[in-house]
């Protein structure tokens, strides 16, 4: 990926990826779920982690049927650097036999667009399918609360209009936002990623005082979808050998996955 949309993250903001993933349609909703489970989410975990990679990884399963806008898995996904990320990706075995399964059941091109989030832009010129921060502030991604909002777009505005109305609301947040930085009662990391007919907006609190009152902004035009809070999924010692049905998720499981850093393979 190098010279493209990576080579514009600041350094602070890099290694938080935000990742949307559309599952390949005659890849059943059943044997998607399965496949997170016993797959995907430890691979990620083992595979990234060996690599000394990966410090956070929160996973969210969305159902899906409630609109075919809305991704299938989403996912934020915290490395240490970008250049650990590139290592763990694409110059280790383990990193390329597992984005080859990946794109076995995940649509690649769908999925694989625009991951890592960038600062506002100063000319405030938002771009569609272009994750953003709002805050940064290098959180704790395994401690703290995380919370994720969905919203579509409703059936009588068209997409453009749909378009416009969320880059206003999402710098009308970000000024909101800015009265709360460095202060302890606020997020300590906002993410926010959108596209002509869903939103994803991802807040992390690192003390207990958490509030809808940013994401309530994105009421006045859309219909919410749901709110997602992560919960502690601790991954168990020895995960190359554990028990392949040790995870089962479903529809509405948002995970905050508890491991030792640099220790993917053998937990304690």
């Amino acid at each position: 990926m190098s010279g493209s949309i990576l080579d514009q993250i600041p350094q602070s903001a890099i290694p938080v990826r935000l990742f949307w993933g559309f599952r390949r349609r005659e890849v059943s909703q059943e044997k998607f779920f399965q496949a997170l489970g016993s797959v995907f989410i430890p691979s990620t975990v083992s595979v990234m982690n060996d690599a000394s990679a990966l410090e956070a990884y929160l996973p969210a399963v969305i159902d899906t049927q409630m609109s075919p806008w809305v991704p299938d898995e989403i996912a934020v996904v915290v490395y240490r650097s970008l250049s650990d990320y590139h290592r763990a990706h694409n110059q280790l075995l383990g990193g390329r036999a597992y984005q080859l399964l990946h794109d076995s059941v995940f649509e690649p091109l769908a999925s694989n667009s625009r991951n890592f989030p960038q600062a506002l832009p100063e000319d405030g010129l938002l771009t569609p399918d272009t994750p953003y921060y709002l805050v940064h502030q290098q959180p704790q991604w395994q401690l703290g609360t995380t919370r994720l909002h969905i919203f579509i777009r409703r059936p009588d505005e068209a997409a453009p209009s749909f378009v416009n109305h969320v880059a206003t609301c999402v710098k009308h947040i970000a000024n909101l936002l800015a009265h709360t930085a460095n202060v302890d009662a606020g997020p300590d990391c906002v993410l926010v990623r959108y596209n002509s007919a869903c939103i994803t907006y991802l807040e992390h609190w690192p003390l207990g005082n958490v509030s809808d009152t940013f994401a309530l902004q994105f009421h006045d035009f859309t219909t919410p979808m749901g709110v997602y809070t992560a919960k502690p999924q601790r991954v168990p010692a020895y995960l190359n050998s554990a028990d392949p049905n040790w995870l089962t998720v479903k529809p509405g499981d948002f995970l905050n996955m508890q491991f030792l850093l640099g220790q993917g393979s053998l937990l304690a």
